[in-house]
């Protein structure tokens, strides 16, 4: 007897015996190579779009397309989350025991929360208002004079709210809120003018007065004296000196910041013929213009004063490459020291520059010999010239007789010179002819460093010995 299976319903029993996936590789020589994967055709934009809505009703069912359906499975602290009205609303508040005013207009700003109906009120703090202000009331629920809570339809511009015996009048609005109470189908009445504070009003001639007091700047002498004491400017300078024919006396010039005063002193050389007198200037107030005087000022008998002038010499008027006249007497500012160059790059955005003002040395000039005066021998007057001591000539034929020109006179003998030796040059000595046939290359480079002490007939005829 063969069994049967019953197949209930539409419940079917399939013969397929596997049931794996299929396999994406393809396996050579023991490797696992990936088959190759035919490119699907891209899908049109009507079929994209048709597969997103097909996804959002899986998902969503027949409400996609309805937001108000999909706001309607929301809760409500999703839904209303950080959506508030605002409202500017005031009260009067009575006064006590005051002989000068009776009320108080007090201003406030009214927060409702759709999220959960709750309301919060601050009052904005008024500055010398003597009254304590800020938070009037925390968020919470708010009951009203019937004991149930308010609601934002409750809420609109011209209506009372009582808060716990308190009663704030509304009298604006934001636009959101104008917007959401419209679109609940609440007319927005016009916004209200709120009555003025009395207490402000009389307050506005004490905080805000007609004629302001400008307070002075906080730097002043005590604190100019604090902050810049010990700062000195430095400047090098010249003036030159009528007195001694143009000479140019090297000075410095020092600017005290702590109290605007001027300070010159000289630089003496060694040997200058000065008298070591460093002070030029002692540290004073230096006039910019010193004879723009009142002309009944007595300048005779008495020291300028701020009285009389009013016009000092400050830092801006000092820079180098540039002339400061300092009581008449023109000083030329060729350098500074570091501090100065940074006192200045930081304060002016100057750059200072030296300036070399250093005179060139004098050339020295070579002694001329005197000519003979006949005392003693011709060799006697050259030795003294030459030397301090001079030491006695090594008998009759010295080295002077040997070197003097031919045909000169003895009283006044003109020796030979380097330029009178050449290969092929010819010199008498003692009345003997000696011709120079010969030389060797130290002569030559001689010769050649020192073309001045030697004739062109000389210079071509040596180089011509030696093959050049």
């Amino acid at each position: 007897m063969s069994a049967t299976i019953n197949f209930l319903g539409t419940h079917k029993v399939s013969d397929k015996s596997h049931h794996g996936r299929k396999s994406t590789f393809n396996h050579t020589n023991g490797y696992s190579i990936p088959k190759a994967q035919t490119a699907a055709e891209p899908l049109a934009d009507g079929e994209m779009d048709g597969l997103s809505a097909a996804t959002l009703r899986m998902t969503y069912g027949d409400r996609v397309g309805s937001r108000k359906a999909m706001a309607a499975t929301l809760p409500n602290f999703v839904v209303l989350d950080k959506k508030v009205l605002y409202f500017k609303g005031y009260m009067k508040s009575t006064v006590h025991e005051s002989a000068l005013e009776n009320y108080r207009v007090r201003y406030f700003k009214i927060y409702y929360y759709l999220e959960d109906d709750t309301i919060s009120i601050g009052e904005p703090e008024v500055e010398n208002s003597g009254l304590p202000q800020g938070p009037f009331l925390s968020r919470c629920a708010l009951p009203n004079a019937s004991g149930k809570q308010y609601h934002w339809s409750d809420l609109n511009i011209g209506k009372n709210l009582e808060v716990f015996g308190k009663v704030l009048r509304l009298y604006e609005c934001n636009n959101a809120t104008k917007t959401f109470l419209s679109s609940e189908g609440i007319i927005v009445p016009a916004e209200e003018t709120p009555p003025s504070d009395p207490y402000s009003f009389s307050r506005k001639a004490v905080d805000h007065p007609n004629y302001v007091h400008a307070t002075p700047n906080d730097f002043d002498k005590q604190k100019q004296f604090l902050v810049l004491d010990r700062k000195v400017l430095r400047f090098f300078c010249q003036w030159e000196d009528p007195s001694s024919s143009g000479a140019k006396l090297n000075a410095v010039l020092f600017y005290f910041l702590m109290d605007d005063t001027i300070e010159v002193r000289e630089l003496h050389d060694a040997n200058d013929g000065r008298d070591p007198f460093p002070v030029f200037l002692r540290r004073m107030r230096v006039p910019r213009d010193h004879r723009n005087l009142p002309t009944e000022f007595p300048s005779s008998t008495l020291e300028v004063s701020e009285v009389e002038v009013k016009d000092y010499l400050n830092p801006a008027d000092l820079c180098t490459g540039n002339d400061v006249t300092v009581f008449g007497r023109t000083f030329y500012l060729h350098d500074c020291d570091e501090f100065t160059r940074e006192f200045y790059r930081r304060n002016f955005q100057a750059n200072m520059q030296a300036v070399d003002v250093a005179a060139p040395a004098p050339e020295a000039m070579a002694p001329a010999i005197p000519p003979y005066n006949g005392i003693g021998s011709p060799e006697d007057s050259y030795l003294s010239c030459v030397t301090i001591d001079p030491k006695a000539p090594l008998g009759q034929k010295s080295l002077l007789q040997l070197l003097q020109r031919k045909g000169t006179d003895p009283d006044r003998p003109e020796y030979v010179k380097p330029g009178d030796f050449h290969v092929g040059a010819t010199l008498e000595v003692f009345g003997v002819n000696f011709v120079v046939t010969d030389a060797d290359a130290a002569v030559m480079a001689f010769m050649e460093a020192n073309p001045d002490q030697f004739t062109n007939e000389g210079m071509n005829a040596t180089r011509s010995h030696f093959g050049k």
